[in-house]
């Protein structure tokens, strides 16, 4: 054996025959070295059999490995352990008929989404309204979703007008089909309308720069052929 080796194993067995005092024997260092290992394993998470361990389970496994002190909560878990998990399908996404509808008026009108909504009224919103109205045209009346529409704005139309002539005598109107609050021109708009209008400038400047540069080559060509005809006449 190599001299560094033999002086390990003397000096190992030296300390198994006379162990100092506080010293650690060979058995007790390994002693120790399995219960750290047995402790820290039961960390993992998965098992040998590559599923998960339930946790009091993996709470009673590290206290029979003397690693920690018992927790005040374990009994309490004993009592009513936790209940097992299981793996179900997600549940389905609950939609209502007319919620394509509503989409589509938003779709048309995106001004509305900007309408406030009074979270304690006890009246669906408008726009619901509007789609319900639409939807039951097309049930009862059996017509397409075109006609139908054409029908609902016809009644939202009718109803506007009932509500200008009950304001202009200072009654009370409740709207159903149509918004209660006029909003005016949103900033999305606006925005928009700024843009096409720079584009138009930026487009109109690049015409009128497109045009002038056409007209400059003629002027030089109409330059060189008079030129050109200038020189023949003279020689």
């Amino acid at each position: 054996l190599p001299r560094a080796r033999a002086r390990s194993i003397r000096s190992r067995v030296e300390r198994v025959r006379t162990p100092r005092a506080g010293a650690m024997t060979i058995l007790d260092e390994k002693h120790f070295l399995d219960k750290s290992l047995l402790a820290i394993s039961q960390f993992k998470s998965k098992t040998k059999a590559g599923r998960a361990m339930p946790f009091l389970q993996m709470a009673e496994k590290i206290m029979r490995s003397g690693a920690v002190s018992k927790p005040a909560w374990l009994d309490a878990m004993r009592a009513v352990p936790p209940t097992k998990r299981y793996a179900g399908n997600k549940p389905s996404k609950i939609v209502f008929p007319e919620d394509r509808l509503i989409r589509a008026y938003y779709n048309r009108h995106p001004a509305a989404r900007f309408q406030p909504i009074d979270l304690q009224s006890k009246t669906p919103h408008y726009v619901r309204t509007f789609a319900l109205t639409q939807l039951g045209f097309m049930k009862k009346k059996r017509v397409s979703e075109e006609v139908a529409l054409e029908m609902t704005y016809d009644l939202a139309d009718q109803e506007e007008i009932a509500a200008e002539k009950a304001a202009a005598k200072g009654k009370k109107f409740t709207r159903r089909l149509t918004p209660s609050h006029n909003l005016e021109r949103n900033h999305v708009s606006k925005i928009q309308d700024e843009e096409e209008a720079a584009w138009e400038a930026s487009r109109k400047a690049q015409v009128d720069k497109f045009m002038a540069e056409q007209q400059l080559a003629r002027e030089r060509k109409l330059l060189e052929y008079d030129e050109r005809r200038a020189s023949r006449d003279n020689s």
